[in-house]
């Protein structure tokens, strides 16, 4: 954003969003009329403590369009969820919520916006809930509007790669578990499909019995880490061990004696095959 004041004095620079506020509440708290331009100083000047800076807010649909930067519907449907959901009073929302949102952002109508939708939840934005209709922003997008688009948008020919917080990040090397594998499915017959599943310990079991449908038996944490960031939602190492803890306890997964990889138990795999029938 380009800032250019003119008057008695001159100054031109490029600000961001956060320090544009700064500078309207300066010239807000303002009692006789004038105004002097504020120094580099001033600008870099954090406004709250390190670590205490507020959210950034869509104040219009507008706005949540603008700030994330969304260009494709898939991508305003993302971006119109997030500005519904963003002032906390409800985690997840449907398809007839957003759907009018577009005529009153004066955006064009989708033609086929129920193929855009299911383009979000491939990409793994948007996830669905137990309930019939139900969705949610999964991990990937809930930042969307502070970060834009720009840090999960995938480039051409290859998958997002994002940190929890929706910096960039470096790209995770393909482990030596699956170097003979050239495709890895989405789907796995009578099993909800991965981004279908709103749970991170529910996907990391996914995960688990997808590896053993290619002929993996058991992962590392590594190899978990990988896949499931190929899939599309990523369990980073430092909470793949307190997943496993808990699927253990209720016997859904084991660790090989000869090499500690995870590895999916019967009852886990009838376990996902019950999460469509019951609504988990």
């Amino acid at each position: 954003m380009q800032l250019t004041l003119t008057g008695r004095v001159s100054f031109s620079e490029e600000i961001t969003i956060s320090q544009a506020a700064r500078i309207i509440a300066f010239v807000d708290e303002g009692t006789d009329g004038s105004f002097a331009a504020p120094s580099r100083q001033q600008l870099e000047e954090p406004a709250v403590p390190a670590g205490k800076e507020p959210s950034l807010r869509a104040t219009s649909l507008r706005d949540a369009i603008e700030l994330s930067g969304a260009k494709t519907n898939a991508e305003k449907i993302v971006a119109f969820a997030a500005y519904v959901l963003q002032d906390g009073s409800q985690d997840t929302f449907t398809a007839d919520m957003i759907k009018p949102l577009f005529r009153q952002a004066r955006e064009q109508q989708p033609t086929g916006f129920a193929r855009d939708l299911d383009k979000a939840i491939l990409a793994g934005w948007i996830g669905t809930g137990s309930v019939k209709g139900e969705l949610y922003l999964t991990a990937k997008a809930e930042g969307v509007i502070e970060h834009g688009f720009g840090v999960i948008r995938p480039k051409r020919g290859q998958a997002p790669k994002t940190r929890a917080n929706g910096k960039k990040s470096r790209a995770i090397t393909k482990p030596e578990t699956f170097a003979g594998i050239e495709e890895i499915p989405h789907e796995i017959a009578g099993i909800p499909a991965f981004h279908s599943i709103r749970l991170k310990r529910d996907k990391m079991l996914w995960a688990l019995r997808m590896a053993s449908e290619v002929g993996v038996r058991g992962l590392s944490n590594a190899d978990v880490m990988w896949l499931t960031d190929h899939l599309g939602d990523c369990i980073h190492t430092r909470d793949i061990n307190g997943h496993f803890q808990g699927l253990r306890k209720v016997g859904y997964v084991n660790r090989s004696a000869s090499d500690n990889t995870i590895r999916i138990t019967p009852a886990g795999t009838e376990y996902l095959g019950s999460l469509g029938q019951s609504g988990k």
